[in-house]
């Protein structure tokens, strides 16, 4: 994993991945972000990297100024991974959080974990699972958003997201076999 802007910018870190992760390549993560900047600053702002498996998306949006990230994954070895990074980084737990949990059981008992409503959400969940509207209609019903937090799904090309009532779509990036819908909550 290479964090490719900011101030971690150019780090790499090599490590075995868990076999069932998939992760996003350095030129989809560039052009996610090169999306992301023209509807939200990075700047003082508080992500939740969803399936984060490697963590990279929250990695990178600390290191482009992001304040805050909130990492779930129910992987042990990847929440092993991202606990790694940290602390090459030098990250204090002001600014990230690590929970080894089911997305969807997490957005379910979110009022319990006293967390500050997220300003980006990445969702890259598992492809040949098919969560991805799931895990919309729990932030959703679970108000796990700001009013127009953005958030950010990668999925397969066979997979055709929709937003829940109040959400809108308002960017797709198609790249390969993978397309990643920008959608804010307008609520």
């Amino acid at each position: 994993m290479r964090i490719i802007s900011g101030k971690f910018g150019g780090r790499r870190f090599d490590f075995r991945l868990p076999p069932e992760t998939r992760p996003t390549t350095d030129f989809v993560r560039e052009s996610v972000f090169n999306i992301l900047r023209n509807f939200i600053e990075l700047e003082n702002k508080i992500v939740y990297d969803l399936y984060a498996g490697t963590g990279a998306y929250g990695f990178e949006s600390i290191s482009r100024g992001a304040d805050f990230c909130c990492f779930v994954d129910i992987n042990i070895k990847s929440c092993e991974i991202i606990k790694k990074v940290s602390e090459k980084l030098n990250l204090s737990d002001k600014q990230i959080l690590i929970l080894k949990k089911d997305v969807l059981n997490f957005l379910k008992k979110f009022s319990e974990y006293l967390l500050p409503e997220p300003d980006i959400i990445f969702i890259d969940a598992p492809y040949e699972k098919r969560l991805e509207n799931l895990v919309l209609e729990a932030i959703r019903t679970n108000n796990v958003y700001k009013k127009n937090s953005i958030i950010i799904v990668e999925h397969s090309k066979m997979l055709k997201v929709i937003p829940p009532h109040g959400f809108e779509l308002i960017n797709t990036k198609e790249t390969g076999d993978t397309i990643i819908d920008f959608i804010n909550c307008k609520l």
